[in-house]
């Protein structure tokens, strides 16, 4: 396996919708493409401050019905393609 693709932690590649609260309480839908134990990869329609810490409720069962909530630190905001912003986060908290 290449160097790059190599982590620290496995990634568990999906594709759920997820509902973020921002450091001053907005609420942004997004979605989660990829999560492990110490990080987080989403997709928000709004850029996101590094160190900013997010609550992120992620619904990956059924609609309406939260799986699991982290509280992650953006590590990284890019750009995406679509117009929106491609988020890393580290995992602080799992509720």
């Amino acid at each position: 396996m290449p160097i790059s693709d190599q982590r620290a932690h496995n990634r568990l590649n999906v594709d759920v919708p997820v509902t973020i609260v921002t450091a001053n309480q907005d609420r942004v839908i997004g979605r989660c493409h990829d999560l492990s134990s110490h990080g987080i990869h989403l997709v928000s329609p709004r850029p996101a401050q590094i160190g900013e810490q997010w609550v992120v409720s992620l619904e990956a069962t059924k609609r309406g019905i939260v799986d699991f909530v982290v509280t992650a630190e953006v590590s990284r905001c890019d750009n995406a393609a679509d117009g929106g912003y491609v988020i890393g986060a580290q995992v602080l908290d799992i509720a």
